[in-house]
């Protein structure tokens, strides 16, 4: 239903009419029931996007965003915060994966970082295991708000859905398997629209899982001046000045994460989702 947004709340009606004393319309057993517990959620296709400036949360997703006493909340229209896939939601952090096959999941904050100067910085924590056998990985993007239906197409392709997700600009993947990177547990940084390696993938010197509720951090720097990217991840630099070919990162953006797995499979949590200017002050919700 393009263009209506249904709220939690409403009544079922039924009207009927004829133009002969003859014919009589009648109904009965009129009711309405909640299948959301029956309803296997889905990534959200093109056909089904709304209109640009609709308040419509899309099918399949769950918007959260800071209420009146600062805790993050669960949200009946358009939030701050965007969670899209198969079995998503908000726990222990952010749960993009649930340690189950053949799962995929995003987040997406919706509030635009507008940088004033030469150099984005994305930083977030994540939490994937508990099993060194699972996969696949999870895959930190910047998107361009200016594309319709960014916040609303989520149905990508490749091992982590980041390719060919709308708006999405340019990805680094932490990759458990080697689906994404070419090389298990190796870092590797994409363009969305074609899937093109920018630079070599980067062995890491740890197992891309991490201990057991333990958050790993992740810090990358986009030079938007001089289309380059610094990757760090826990205490050591992994990708030092890697050239983006055919990228423009836009003065405006905002950023995502997506987490998969396939036939093997790990819970894949994320946290503190933050961008940054070159001044290092806060542009987005740190939660």
């Amino acid at each position: 239903m393009q263009g209506i947004c249904l709220p939690k709340d409403l009544c079922v009606a039924v009207c009927g009419a004829a133009h002969d004393s003859t014919y009589m319309i009648a109904i009965n057993e009129l009711h309405l029931s909640d299948i959301e517990d029956i309803k296997t959620p889905r990534m959200p296709r093109k056909s089904e996007l709304n209109p640009p400036d609709s308040n419509c949360i899309p099918a399949g997703c769950i918007d959260y965003g800071v209420d009146k006493n600062g805790e993050l909340a669960k949200q009946d229209t358009a939030g701050d915060w965007r969670l899209a896939g198969s079995d998503v939601k908000v726990g222990f952090g952010f749960e993009l994966t649930q340690d189950k096959p053949n799962q995929e999941g995003h987040l997406l904050c919706r509030v635009p970082f507008e940088a004033t100067g030469s150099e984005i910085h994305a930083s977030l924590e994540y939490c994937m295991g508990p099993s060194a056998q699972g996969g696949e990985g999870l895959c930190v993007y910047l998107v361009d708000p200016s594309v319709e239906g960014w916040d609303q197409h989520f149905d990508g392709s490749g091992p982590m859905g980041f390719m060919g997700k709308k708006g999405a600009i340019v990805g680094v993947g932490i990759d458990q398997t080697g689906s994404f990177a070419g090389k298990p547990n190796h870092v590797a940084i994409k363009r969305a629209s074609d899937g093109e390696m920018l630079g070599e993938a980067v062995a890491l010197d740890h197992d891309a899982v991490t201990p057991e509720d333990e958050w790993r951090k992740i810090k990358i720097k986009f030079d938007i001046k001089d289309n380059t990217c610094d990757v760090t991840i826990g205490d050591k630099k992994v990708l030092d000045d890697v050239h983006f070919t055919g990228v423009k990162i836009p003065k405006q953006v905002c950023i995502g994460v997506c987490a998969a797995t396939s036939d093997k499979h790990f819970a894949i949590c994320v946290n503190e989702v933050v961008l940054l200017d070159v001044e290092g002050e806060d542009a987005e919700i740190d939660l």
